[in-house]
């Protein structure tokens, strides 16, 4: 680590170990994944199943694929 005070190499490895060691019964927490990067395209997914949940009527039901296949095709 450059700059600001970042600790040297050695006590970082320590600090590693340690941590590691305490973590050996826990449970890692999931990051959130985006479902744009589960299908592999850059349009946001998400934004545009809100926004055809808005446009229809039959009480905001949309199918879970329909806003992946709609980005898939804008993209």
């Amino acid at each position: 680590m450059a700059g600001k005070g970042g600790k040297g190499q050695l006590a970082a490895k320590t600090a590693a170990r340690t941590t590691a060691a305490a973590d050996v019964g826990k449970e890692k927490k999931n990051t959130a994944v985006t479902r744009s990067s589960r299908a592999g395209i850059q349009f946001p997914v998400g934004r545009i199943h809100q926004h055809l949940k808005m446009r229809i009527a039959a009480h905001g039901r949309v199918g879970a694929t329909a806003a992946v296949y709609t980005a898939a095709i804008l993209e």
